[in-house]
């Protein structure tokens, strides 16, 4: 996966199991771990905060305000 890699789905419990279980799965395969540090979620603003809560925790990412356009915050590179 690329630095700027993005999954999209319903905001359900079961959507989020699969979610980690796949994500679990690369692991596994490719030996490479996901950074959870370095991951994050994001919700509509339509989704109810006890299921934001609940996805939070399943997956163990940060919840993230990235631009409402989906772009990540532009960090300028220095070499």
């Amino acid at each position: 996966m690329s630095c700027f890699d993005y999954l999209f789905g319903h905001a359900t419990i079961e959507e989020a199991r699969a979610f980690k279980a796949i994500l679990q799965q690369y692991e596994s395969w490719s030996g490479q771990l996901v950074t959870v540090q370095k991951s994050a979620i994001q919700f509509s603003p339509n989704v109810d905060g006890e299921i934001r809560a609940a996805i939070s925790d399943i997956l163990r990412y940060a919840r993230n305000c990235f631009s409402r356009y989906l772009r990540p915050p532009h960090h300028p590179r220095h070499f």
